[in-house]
């Protein structure tokens, strides 16, 4: 089994995904002998079917679908599957059932989007969750019986690994969270991983922060804070707005998961974009994301953190910020990073000026 991050198909035009669908990576993955699982970070549609005016709002073009019909499982839990709506979703669903292919993390009530997908993989039974935290770009979660993703809740997770727990062989749990462009986790999602480890989840993959994040193993069992985007171009806010990704945004790792002699054995297949926005393999060394030290980090920072006496869910709160109200998390990150921030910062100053420069033009 392969988990991709972010996938959304929404800026790229033909002759870029011409390109990615002739290339190496592209082949890889049409060809592996598994399941590809992608985070789908917009509506699978036909068409835009209302238009957001306060926020970002994406879709993933079912006529793109060609480009990316090597994902097998669709995991719809991200702040950005309601961006059209209720109704995004419901012909979302329906447009991943005609194609036949699985998907989770999303649907049409609270116990409909908390439903795992279980699969065989060489006989043991692997069943995948998947969760959003609270966001700023979605207000809409799934609720006793109204759509949406399923939200980030320690006692909900809990629940769904009590009841799977027996029947299932694995449970792997897909966290939407974090704070955008960061390289590390906040303490609260180191408490929260941990205590899903404790209470018998066997893996963590993480996405939402466009970044690669540390990872660690905690009692054995693998957890991935972030993996990145997969496919996801720069992209237009408004008709003179375009957001720009910096360098760190642009690498990425998709994570090859085997089982061997009853454990779940993890593989980190480096990604970094190129001119086009292109994902392609390249060597760890190559990226500006020092992998070894945020690990070695992340160890450090937490090693005498006793996370089972500290509650087991995110610190949020809301903030407005002059146009809409904005989810903050409280909790403080395991470490800063200047590069990050730096970075971050070079992207925007280059969005303010082609801004500046496209209405003068």
């Amino acid at each position: 089994m392969i988990f991709i991050g972010d996938v959304c198909t929404n800026e790229y035009n033909t002759r870029e995904l011409d390109d990615f669908k002739s290339g190496d990576l592209y082949n890889f993955l049409n060809n592996y002998d598994g399941y590809v699982v992608a985070n789908i970070e917009a509506p699978f549609l036909n068409e835009q079917i209302l238009i957001n005016q306060n926020k970002a709002s994406f879709i993933n073009s079912v006529s793109f679908y060609q480009y990316i019909d090597f994902i097998d499982i669709f995991n719809l839990s991200n702040n950005h599957i309601m961006d059209q709506g209720p109704d995004g979703l419901s012909r979302s669903i329906e447009n991943i059932e005609r194609l036949e292919k699985k998907y989770f993390g999303a649907g049409q009530s609270l116990a409909e989007s908390r439903k795992p997908v279980i699969v065989d993989i060489n006989g043991y039974k692997v069943a995948l969750f998947s969760y959003c935290c609270y966001s700023s770009n979605s207000e809409s979660y799934a609720k006793l019986s109204s759509p949406g993703p399923a939200p980030l809740v320690y006692e909900y997770i809990k629940q769904d690994v009590d009841e799977y727990r027996d029947s299932v062989d694995f449970i792997i749990v897909l966290p939407h969270w974090g704070i955008e462009h960061e390289n590390q986790p906040t303490y609260d999602q180191v408490i929260l991983a941990r205590r899903l480890i404790d209470i018998g989840v066997d893996a963590i993959i993480g996405t939402h922060t466009h970044t690669i994040q540390s990872f660690e193993s905690y009692k054995g069992k693998s957890i991935y804070y972030s993996i990145g985007n997969f496919l996801m171009n720069d992209f237009q806010l408004t008709a003179s707005d375009r957001y720009y990704w910096s360098s760190l945004n642009k690498e990425t790792m998709l994570l090859e998961m085997s089982i061997f002699d009853g454990d779940l054995k993890f593989n980190e297949i480096f990604l970094k974009f190129n001119k086009d926005m292109l994902p392609e393999v390249v060597s760890v060394d190559s990226l500006i994301t020092n992998i070894k030290k945020i690990n070695t980090t992340l160890i450090y920072k937490t090693a005498n953190l006793k996370h089972e006496n500290y509650e087991p869910n995110l610190d949020l709160s809301l903030k407005f910020n002059g146009k809409s109200m904005q989810v903050i998390n409280n909790s403080q990150l395991v470490s800063s990073n200047l590069t990050a921030r730096a970075l971050s910062i070079k992207a925007k100053l280059k969005r303010v000026i082609m801004n500046k420069l496209r209405k003068l033009l």
